[in-house]
């Protein structure tokens, strides 16, 4: 629930993050021997998509700060929005990284357990109304 939905500390907190994604792809461009390495491992495509979601989120911080956000156009706009929602794409790699397998086992559990609690259900309800 965003209650402060034009506070301007958000615009700080997004430049704060867009700021790190970009010392983080620095680093690890750095770590990779350079640009043309890093772009030509087994995994650039995810280098691909990293580099992309960082120069959007810059773009996000560079054109939608709130003095301007009257006077551009509705395009821009809409590929700013693209832009945030592709930084959650990055929690989706952080997952497939195998950080996340114990949340993974929670929710197959999760999934495993509602079809029982279903049929159990079903049977109380079938025991109350009948009983």
């Amino acid at each position: 629930l965003d209650l402060e939905p034009f506070w301007k500390g958000w615009d700080w907190i997004s430049a704060a993050f867009a700021v790190f994604f970009l010392v983080e792809l620095l680093a690890t461009m750095a770590l990779h021997g350079g640009p043309r390495a890093f772009y030509t491992t087994g995994s650039w495509r995810w280098h691909m998509l990293d580099s992309i979601v960082v120069v959007m989120a810059l773009f996000d911080i560079a054109t939608l700060t709130e003095d301007r956000r009257e006077t551009l156009g509705s395009r821009t706009v809409t590929l700013a929005r693209v832009a945030r929602v592709m930084r959650l794409t990055r929690i989706v790699r952080l997952g497939r990284t195998g950080l996340f397998h114990e949340l993974t086992y929670m929710i197959r559990g999760i999934e495993a357990g509602t079809s029982t609690l279903v049929w159990a259900l079903i049977l109380l309800t079938v025991v109350c109304y009948i009983g």
